[in-house]
């Protein structure tokens, strides 16, 4: 007890009086928790839909120990609160129908009811911003928002990240009715499948829109589902560190960043060190912005990396504090030092920079401010205005910043730099902790997944994450979860020879997965969408097929679930033949008279369109030009033109096979 100006153990009367203030405060904290009142889950409201023909769980809070009574469609079960606080209760399957009252009663009545709940299918939408992609978005909404069907119900979760698994979400603004208010603003690709679903199966539909612009999938991915892979191991070492001490997690990270930095470039000095020489980088404009639209310094339409640095002079009384430093609006990927120190780094298209700066880093004279900044879509750099960039002292005195940068682009390409593990959209796990975990134990019909344009530039090891991914939630979310794949459309320039293709790779790889997986379908959406356009507005064809892979996942239906699924590519003599599974319907050529789209690789890499045919369901291909064909492609571009058709009239989609020799 150092520090003490009076001998605290000769002093009885100080002892006592202590010791009645210890037990004040334990008297008024448990008083506190004796009147916490029962609640349910913030994932339960009125109007939600729970799932049919399944047992139904209903969970919540109150006072550890607190005895209560939960009743649903007549059924009743007296349940108490663990230690924690927590108590959930189980009713039996209930068929399609509604509505119901879901009540809770304490031990003094009635505490909460939760009327016009419905009995039906809930399935959960989520990937990226072509799951968010509302319905007054699409060309001429008011085609499905003319007569809304009441018994849809829609719930949106709310944007967030965590680097632990959340029990409940932070923020969710409870279930809504499908009203033509409420429908505009929904996800159009989950609520068209949900319709057109309906109109076989007659019953309530609840969708849950889980869903993030611009998220990779590993951001969707617990840390018990990327465990196995040794390329995120770094990643949730960091992540795990970040939870307890995000100082600490920022300086590994940062050690990180450097030493991929230096892997590229070990000839060049640190731009990062305070006594780096930038007198001959060009002058930053005046006004900042997006460095796209720069004038004259070789920036304009650039997408990469981009290097700012500024000096500033501080007092000795200044110096000596902490401070708060805000950047404003940095697009997208930033990493930031003073004097060479790390004092934040962050992901954002649209979020301020405010970045603690500890006692210590900052110095009397010129401090140098450094700062790293990464684009790989639109807009990039330090976005401002300049008058919001500034270090502000704890006494509201500030430093003005917005002015007096130098900058230099980096021309050499280094690829795409680490990002932070506990960045939302462009980490590990934080959108699976957040948005997914949450749900677990809430009956679910299936999931929608439309998303992977933001993995396209690592397309490589995405079959894995997406089969991996699939794995984890139903650990979570119910072992026999169906899973229904939404393909990436075509999106880019028209090819003129053949080259690889990030977008091809991963329409391969979703179609892979959904064929090995008996519980999962693919919707192909290639011939749907408007090349330019990222974020096509056609989302009635997407929920039209959507809705048919979810029937043909039912068994005893025969609606194609997998696409037209390539199987093998045999070579004999000088033709190389690709044969497809059955579908019942045969394949069929449009627009021309021979396939279009089919490239033969050679072994050492070179690829080459070749000509080819349809006979009986194959397609022969001419390899009298490959001295050793070993690799089949088609529809190998990002916006791919396709001509091969088959059951339903479903694109052929992009695919590769190895060559195999046929057998004798």
């Amino acid at each position: 007890m150092t520090g003490m100006n009076y001998p605290i153990m000769k002093n009885k009367d100080l002892l006592l009086h202590i010791l009645l203030v210890f037990v004040t405060i334990t008297a008024l904290w448990s008083g506190t928790a004796s009147a916490m009142e029962p609640a349910f889950s913030s994932l339960f409201s009125s109007h939600m839909v729970l799932q049919r023909e399944r047992p139904i769980s209903v969970w919540g809070s109150a006072t550890p120990g607190a005895e209560m009574r939960v009743s649903l469609a007549e059924h009743v079960q007296n349940v108490r609160a663990d230690k924690s606080g927590n108590w959930s209760a189980e009713f039996p399957a209930l068929p399609a129908g509604g509505p119901h009252r879901l009540e809770l009663a304490g031990t003094d009545g009635l505490v909460r009811v939760l009327e016009n709940i419905l009995i039906g299918e809930v399935w959960l939408c989520s990937g990226q911003s072509n799951t968010e992609y509302p319905m007054a978005n699409l060309n001429e909404p008011w085609r499905d928002t003319a007569k809304i069907d009441s018994s849809i119900r829609l719930l949106t979760v709310e944007h967030d990240s965590s680097t632990k698994p959340l029990a409940e979400f932070t923020e969710v603004s409870g279930w809504e009715i499908a009203t033509a208010d409420t429908v505009p603003s929904f996800s159009a690709a989950c609520y068209l499948f949900a319709r057109a679903l309906q109109n076989d199966r007659r019953i309530p539909f609840g969708l849950i829109d889980a869903s993030w612009g611009g998220s990779s999938i590993e951001a969707w991915i617990s840390a018990r589902g990327l465990k196995p892979l040794d390329e995120f191991q770094r990643a949730l070492e960091l992540n795990e560190v970040h939870g307890r001490d995000t100082g600490k997690a920022l300086q590994a990270y940062v050690h990180d960043w450097k030493a991929w930095w230096r892997a590229a470039r070990d000839d060049e000095p640190a731009p990062w060190k305070a006594d780096f020489e930038d007198n001959n980088w060009p002058a930053a404009p005046p006004q900042l912005g997006d460095w796209r639209k720069w004038a004259g310094m070789g920036t304009k339409g650039f997408t990469g990396m981009v290097w700012y640095r500024k000096s500033f002079d501080l007092n000795a009384a200044q110096a000596k504090q902490g401070a708060v430093l805000e950047l404003s609006i940095i697009d997208e990927v930033d990493v930031t030092w003073i004097n060479g120190k790390p004092v934040g780094a962050m992901f954002g298209w649209d979020t301020p920079r405010n970045y603690r700066v500890e006692p210590g880093v900052l110095k009397a004279g010129t401090n140098v401010l450094a700062v790293n900044a990464y684009n790989s879509w639109a807009a990039g750099g330090l976005i401002g205005p300049p008058g919001k960039i500034r270090l502000v002292f704890p006494d509201g005195s500030h430093v003005p910043l917005g002015e007096g940068w130098r900058v230099q682009r980096v021309t050499d390409p280094t690829g795409r730099p680490p990002m932070t593990p506990w960045s939302s959209i462009t980490g590990v796990t934080g959108l699976f902790n957040a948005m997914i975990a949450p749900l677990s134990g809430y009956g679910l019909s299936g999931v929608l997944w439309y998303q992977g344009e933001s993995n396209t530039g690592r397309a490589h090891s995405y079959e894995n994450l997406l089969a991996l991914m699939i794995s984890d939630w139903r650990q979570s979310l119910g072992e026999l979860l169906p899973f229904i794949v939404i393909q990436l459309p075509e999106f880019g320039p028209l090819p003129g020879i053949p080259t690889d293709s990030g977008w091809a790779r991963i329409r391969d790889a979703q179609q892979r997965v959904a064929a090995a997986d008996p519980l999962s379908g693919l919707v192909v959406t290639v011939g749907s969408a408007d090349a330019s356009d990222i974020h096509p507005p056609n989302k009635r064809i997407i929920g039209v097929r959507a809705a048919s892979v979810a029937r043909g996942l039912v068994p005893g239906n025969d609606e194609v679930t997998d696409g037209i699924v390539p199987l093998r590519a045999l070579r004999m003599g000088q033709e190389v033949t690709v044969h497809f599974a059955d579908t019942g319907m045969p394949l069929f050529v449009s627009g021309a008279a021979t396939p279009a789209a089919f490239e033969l690789c050679d072994d050492l890499g070179a690829c080459h369109y070749v000509e080819a045919r349809l006979e009986q369901n194959r397609v022969l291909l001419n390899a009298s030009d490959i001295a050793e064909p070993v690799e089949v492609r088609h529809a190998w571009a990002n916006a791919p033109i396709i001509n091969l058709h088959g059951a339903e009239g479903l694109p052929v989609s992009s695919f590769r096979l190895p060559v195999e020799n046929a057998p004798d």
